[in-house]
């Protein structure tokens, strides 16, 4: 019984915690959620041990429970594929192909500034020590200035999102940016096969 009430208070504090984390924007909902499916998880376990006449009602319990927890899950964080406009804020992956890249840039190209994505500007500018803009027109149009370079992620070929101080946050497709690059003679100089580097000839 003594487990019992020590399971529940930790769980107690640990969801106010989490309540009080999402209510402040530090974390978002299904990390929220996952602190309760992990608590009552543990209970619902206790409880087959303490009441096996209710041992299969805990069991299904439980397996919803498991079910639910699944669901907020979001697929960028178990594959390869990007998140959804309204998960940018939450999307801090960073591969290490990404560090390949920022020591590329800072070792081989010299350039005034970065054209690429958060990430982007978090890794490669940090390494490279050139400041990395969010320029929405080089992603739409494949169009990068000439005193530029471009990092363009895997990812970026179907989401590419930023912040700028007068749209704020956004994310859109950009649209066979490949093939725009190509069009506007815009040459691949780097590849690793997650990050690609571009630039003019």
């Amino acid at each position: 019984m003594v487990w019992y009430s020590s399971v529940v208070i930790f769980g107690v504090l640990i969801a106010l915690g989490a309540l009080f984390g999402w209510l402040t924007h530090v974390i978002g909902f299904n990390r929220l959620f996952l602190f309760f499916i992990i608590i009552a998880g543990g209970v619902s376990t206790l409880g087959i041990h303490m009441y096996s006449d209710s041992e299969k009602g805990v069991r299904v319990y439980i397996v919803v429970l498991l079910m639910i927890g699944a669901s907020t899950v979001p697929a960028y964080a178990i594959s390869d594929a990007p998140p959804s406009p309204d998960q940018i804020d939450e999307y801090q992956q960073f591969p290490q192909t990404l560090y390949f890249t920022g020591e590329f840039v800072s070792i081989h190209t010299n350039t005034g500034k970065i054209i690429g994505d958060l990430n982007t500007y978090q890794i490669v500018s940090t390494m490279s020590l050139t400041p990395t803009v969010a320029d929405i027109k080089s992603f739409q149009e494949g169009d990068p200035p000439k005193d530029s370079i471009m990092v363009v992620r895997e990812s970026n070929f179907k989401l590419y999102w930023g912040f700028t101080g007068s749209t704020g946050s956004f994310a859109f497709n950009p649209e066979d940016l490949s093939f725009k690059l190509s069009k506007n003679s815009v040459h691949k100089v780097y590849s690793n096969g997650n990050s690609y580097v571009y630039t003019r000839g």
